[in-house]
């Protein structure tokens, strides 16, 4: 198979984004744990929210010595499945998420995406036409910013099955019942430290988009690839 894919926003900031101001949340704030301690905050989107986020490890109870961490025999008897090791670190970083929408260029045949992408809550579908060009004008305007930038990456999730094997994981991992979300990530971390929102403005980008209801794009792919045959609509 010769796969490619194009990158997709699902947003309802359809004019921000166009305008080239991408907003990053921390890693933090995908965990939703927040919302899970304060008891006021809006109620957690499965959809968005998974407090596994950024773990570095899924540990089966009988490993956890290899970890150092030496449990008493009564705490470890009472728990479910795995014990998850978040890092502290990996939640300042800034996540930038894309739907990765595939294909196979030589026969045409694309995954179709899953109508549990309503569940995002996003009215718009904006599509980059020129991955290569958007990552490019990221990563000058990543190089322009004032803070110290310790790290970043970009490419797809990896996602696993979360089951009672030891995993060493990361920020690119999510279980496999996000496997619909086909997401594609650009991450990076920066000093000062900062669980805050970032916008990282890269310049307009009218001229590598295309702006789709979501409503369309899910109801009928092929109106925005009239090439490309589903696979299949899950």
């Amino acid at each position: 198979m010769n796969l490619d894919f194009r990158l997709i926003k699902f947003t309802n900031y359809g004019d921000d984004f166009v305008k080239g101001k991408l907003y990053l949340n921390s890693l933090e704030y995908y965990r939703g744990i927040e919302s899970v301690i304060n008891k006021t905050a809006v109620e957690r989107n499965t959809a968005i929210n998974d407090y596994r986020e950024g773990a570095v490890a899924s540990v089966n109870v009988n490993d956890l010595h290899k970890f150092n961490i030496n449990w008493e025999k009564e705490i470890t008897d009472n728990i479910v499945g795995n014990v998850y090791l978040l890092s502290e670190i990996l939640k300042y970083v800034k996540v930038l998420c894309f739907y990765a929408f595939k294909y196979d260029k030589d026969t045409h045949i694309a995954l179709a995406p899953s109508k549990k992408i309503y569940t995002f809550g996003a009215n718009e579908a904006i599509i980059i036409t020129n991955t290569n060009e958007f990552l490019e004008r990221v990563k000058s305007a990543l190089d322009k910013r004032k803070t110290k930038i310790i790290a970043a990456n970009h490419k797809f999730v990896d996602y696993y099955d979360d089951d009672e094997t030891t995993k060493i994981l990361g920020a690119f991992n999510k279980t496999a019942d996000f496997w619909w979300q086909q997401e594609y990530r650009f991450m990076f971390i920066e000093e000062p430290f900062s669980l805050e929102p970032t916008i990282l403005e890269i310049g307009d980008i009218s001229d590598i988009t295309i702006r789709v209801p979501t409503k369309d794009f899910l109801g009928n792919v092929l109106s925005v690839w009239e090439k490309h045959k589903p696979m299949f609509l899950c």
